[in-house]
């Protein structure tokens, strides 16, 4: 994870997305998103990643942290059975 987190940031600032709660094998997975919205990391669930990658995004342009849930199964952000609560 430091390896990870070292290549990231190695361009300029870097947002961590980390799933916080969700499927025991999903806990703990983070990726880490640059400005430009590259990233190094996943959650070997694209949709997820995606999801999670823009808004980790958007909470690094507006310089704030937080927690958000996302659920892949509704489409979009938002607390929903089955969501995935992420750190960022």
């Amino acid at each position: 994870m430091t390896e990870s987190l070292a290549i990231a940031a190695a361009r300029g600032s870097v947002a961590v997305a980390r799933v916080v709660r969700g499927p025991a094998e999903r806990v703990g997975e983070a990726v880490f998103v640059r400005a430009d919205g590259t990233s190094v990391g996943d959650f070997a669930d694209p949709v997820l990643e995606a999801m999670a990658g823009a808004q980790a995004k958007a909470f690094l342009e507006a310089r704030r942290t937080g927690t958000i849930d996302i659920s892949p199964e509704e489409g979009s952000p938002g607390t929903a059975a089955g969501a995935r609560s992420l750190s960022g």
